[in-house]
């Protein structure tokens, strides 16, 4: 399937105004004038009108794979003692940076792709940089959505690294995750910085598209760096972001990492299959579902589970289910043709249905067994789960209770024990004023999933306790309107267990 140009590039032309409005920005408020402009990926050439018309006698440079775009960016007749060269080349392809003399001033401005690699994928798209791991992930991460990255952010580090010698200035449009992003990758490999400044703005005015988005203005300076991100438009006016010590904060405060450090025992995703029509059920008695294909099934329960999806994560205690789930595995890679002998009608379910598993683009299940499913391990069988939704700016931390284990979709993250009591103690603390508030000045709340599993692992249960008395929890287990259940004991045991001393491995 080939795609329009305006999809398979991620393109959302600058309107020209707020292309001035940037440049001018950069011009008078940060006191930038440069000798050389160059912006990557120019499309019909806002910036490239927006610098001929703000500076004076400067070089503008500007490149564009699409060919109807050049050829209205070389329609731009220069300005004040100004020269523009429009090139027409896949920026992805070219490996050199454009010369510039050493001496000159340089900005880099524009509006990179607003898309990811995946999403290019799988419409058949090919604008795509060199494949490589370069944030450097491992085992499942790197083969699921933690690998998916933004093609902007591919861009602005390679802009980072083949420029940073010339210490320039890089001002890019681009979505705000895609900016701290940028940030962290810069703190951590020690690139130097004067300054790192982002400036969120209204997407849907000035795009049509509601994203967050921002403009970050970064200069770069061999020597010198920064460890925090300063905060422009009006909403966030005076806030810092960045880190303190190995640990990043979406807001700094001197009480920041009271709890900073490492969950105990393991947060886990919830499971994944992508075949939610035929996977997820609606339950009519022990032995009769229906689909998501309205279809009514006659099915062995053995292998259907609970399901809590994201969006039912609200309540604090959770025994009443709507959605059931096949889960076709006990473990990963697990051989599915056990199903034919202890499960005969799920088979030829499953079977009937084969085409729908066939039809899963994600590179996850090949070489897979028949029906495969991830997200499952050891941990997916413990009989009490406390989850979460990834996906809401409030995080609600659900106790899940059922006779059988309770599963969660992909867009969930749990922790799960073997006592009830530990569990329903652990969802006090994490339902805390003070894990809430700790997570609000860690997570960045305008993004599409604010709480990931290396957001909520470096809540450490251990110093929450040292943080939250018993007398506290009683006033949580009122304040979330629960029945009076928690006594010292349940509170001294559980607070036992975590500490390092006392963990154990089975929780």
């Amino acid at each position: 399937m080939s795609l329009k140009p305006e999809k398979q590039y991620g393109d959302y032309q600058t309107p020209t105004y707020f292309s001035k409005k940037i440049a001018q920005f950069i011009k008078n408020d940060l006191g930038y004038v440069p000798d050389t402009v160059i912006e990557p990926t120019c499309g019909t050439g806002s910036f490239i009108r927006a610098t001929n018309e703000t500076y004076d006698n400067v070089r503008i440079i500007g490149n564009e794979i699409n060919e109807t775009y050049v050829s209205q960016a070389k329609s731009i007749e220069p300005r004040k003692k100004n020269e523009i060269e429009i090139q027409n080349y896949d920026y992805f392809r070219l490996k050199k940076a454009i010369e510039v003399n050493k001496t000159d001033q340089l900005l880099i401005i524009g509006n990179p792709p607003w898309v990811t690699n995946s999403s290019i994928s799988a419409e058949s798209g090919d604008n795509l940089p060199k494949k490589s791991n370069f944030k450097n992930l491992s085992g499942y991460d790197a083969l699921t959505g933690s690998s998916n990255f933004d093609i902007s952010e591919s861009m602005i580090v390679d802009l980072v690294h083949k420029y940073y010698m010339l210490n320039p200035l890089i001002s890019m449009i681009c979505k705000t995750t895609v900016a701290i992003n940028v940030f962290k990758y810069m703190h951590e490999t020690n690139i130097g910085m004067d300054y790192f400044k982002i400036e969120r703005i209204d997407a849907l005015e000035v795009f049509n598209v509601s994203v967050d988005a921002c403009v970050i203005y970064v200069k770069l300076h061999g020597d010198k760096n920064t460890n925090a991100i300063e905060w422009l438009d009006e909403e966030n006016k005076g806030r810092k972001s960045g880190f303190i010590g190995t640990s990043f904060y979406m807001n700094l405060s001197e009480s920041a990492n009271q709890i900073e450090g490492e969950t105990e025992i393991e947060w886990r995703q919830g499971i994944k299959h992508d075949a939610g029509k035929i996977m997820e059920l609606k339950k009519v008695d022990n032995l009769t579902y229906i689909n998501g294909l309205k279809e009514k099934l006659t099915l062995e329960s053995e292998r259907v589970f609970p399901l809590v999806k994201s969006s039912h994560l609200k309540e604090h205690i959770i025994t009443d289910f709507k959605k059931y789930v096949i889960v076709t595995q006990d473990m990963l890679k697990q051989d599915t043709n056990y199903i034919e002998q202890t499960s005969p009608l799920l088979w030829n379910y499953l079977n009937d249905k084969i085409d729908h598993f066939a039809k899963r683009k994600s590179s996850i299940y090949e070489n897979s067994p028949k029906f495969s499913m991830f997200g499952i391990g050891d941990y997916t069988w413990l009989p009490y789960k406390v989850g979460v939704s990834g996906f809401y700016k409030k995080p609600t931390f659900s106790l899940l209770i059922n006779e059988k284990p309770v599963m969660l979709d992909d867009t969930s993250y749990f922790l799960g024990f073997q006592e009830y009591d530990i569990a329903y103690t652990i969802m006090l603390v994490l339902n805390s004023h003070e894990v809430q508030s700790f997570l609000k000045q860690i997570a960045n709340l305008k993004s599409k999933r604010p709480y990931t599993k290396k957001v909520l692992s470096r809540i450490s249960i251990e110093k929450s306790f040292k943080k939250i008395p018993y007398n506290e929890m009683k006033q949580i287990e009122k304040r979330l309107g629960l029945e009076n259940y928690l006594t010292e004991n349940h509170y001294e045991v559980a607070k036992q267990k975590f500490t390092q001393q006392q963990l154990f491995l089975d929780l």
